[in-house]
């Protein structure tokens, strides 16, 4: 279908790699939305190098596995209940991952596009504050809001609701 996925059922991915005693905080497995965007991004940098050197039949290439991952993308990912995009495919947390698919150089969403302009307006509205993005969405299983306690406390709620605000350079 395209896309790719990012580990196994022992493994995690990205920048949610929070462990205590070896165990995954926030186990993300399978298809995560951050990377099939930018695995879909590399396929359109990669797609614009071989033409620069003139390599057109590489170009082809890329462009049709981008092409192809895009349309995966779109069909998949879009989570039509809740007007934004999955985290990892069947995981419908709010997380600010999505904004990955409408920010980087080739976005795998139009963002142009009605499903965009949904994308971002909840984000805005669900994790959008005035210091920066949460992690995740008020209101969903395992939210946390303070980064505080000792060692444990604070690896078990790293992405499960506080707020980052280097994720505003993607929003």
């Amino acid at each position: 279908d395209g896309l790719i996925s990012s580990g196994t059922e022992n493994t995690q991915n990205t920048w949610m790699d929070a462990k205590y005693a070896g165990i995954a905080v926030t186990p993300r497995n399978g298809k995560a939305v951050e990377i099939n965007a930018m695995w879909y991004n590399a396929l359109k940098i990669m797609q614009e190098l071989a033409l620069k050197k003139g390599e057109k039949e590489k170009a082809k290439k890329y462009e049709k596995m981008a092409n192809k991952t895009k349309n995966s993308f779109e069909t998949k990912f879009y989570n039509k209940r809740r007007k934004c995009l999955y985290d990892v495919l069947g995981d419908n947390k709010i997380r600010p991952n999505q904004l990955f698919a409408l920010s980087l150089t080739y976005p795998v969403i139009d963002t142009n596009s009605k499903i965009a302009k949904e994308i971002f307006e909840v984000a805005t509205k669900k994790l959008k504050n005035k210091y920066g993005l949460k992690t995740l969405a008020k209101g969903e299983k395992n939210y946390v809001d303070v980064y505080e306690g000792n060692s444990f406390k604070r690896d078990m709620s790293y992405h499960q609701g506080i707020t980052w605000p280097w994720i505003l350079g993607i929003y």
